[in-house]
């Protein structure tokens, strides 16, 4: 039987009054729908963002992160060509500049997301809020309020690759474990001089 438990270490006194105007990233990586991923993922690695959002007349319709690389299978190399909006996530979770970001850090938790898109009355694109940004300007009593015990656990399975092994086989293992990271082993010859 699986139990879900959370601390309640949360003292009135943790709370917190910013904003999420506080803490958002007004520059956002943006693209249109029709450009493909290959560039969508090169414009990502070239500002060093994590997520890329796909606007049409500046309204939100996808956002394209890292972790939606796990779904692309990099030995189809047509697929690169493909449009961004191919494999953009479509469920948009937003939220406007006067929210808490004790609201912000909730709807993280229950939408299980890893960036808020922030928008206008009108729905147009204002910026972008993500877990770190709201970490970097919260208590940490706010977060521990919120973690679960086993998530203090140590992780149940490690999936480990050799350096050796192709790109592709390193996003098939993290598909088939349910995993966003992985360790990469290097063999040592330890006779060489």
């Amino acid at each position: 039987m699986d139990y879900c438990v959370f601390f309640n270490v949360y003292p009135s006194s943790a709370r917190s009054d910013k904003l999420v105007r506080d803490a958002a990233q007004c520059q956002v990586l943006t693209c249109t729908p029709d450009i493909s991923l290959k560039t969508a993922t090169a414009m990502m690695q070239a500002e060093n963002c994590s997520s890329i959002v796909i606007v049409a007349d500046q309204i939100p319709v996808g956002i394209w992160t890292e972790a939606d690389a796990l779904r692309v299978d990099f030995t189809d190399t047509a697929s690169l060509n493909r449009p961004v909006s191919a494999f953009m996530s479509t469920s948009l979770y937003t939220i406007d500049m006067q929210t808490t970001l004790d609201d912000a850090a909730l709807e993280f938790r229950r939408q299980n997301i890893r960036h808020l898109i922030v928008t206008t009355e009108n729905g147009e694109l204002q910026g972008m809020l993500s877990q770190t940004d709201v970490v970097m300007h919260q208590n940490a009593e706010f977060f521990l309020s919120m973690t679960e015990i086993d998530s203090l656990l140590p992780v149940r399975h490690t999936v480990t690759l050799d350096q050796q092994q192709m790109f592709s086989e390193a996003v098939a293992l993290m598909r088939e474990h349910g995993q966003d990271a992985l360790v990469v082993t290097a063999r040592v010859n330890l006779w060489a001089c």
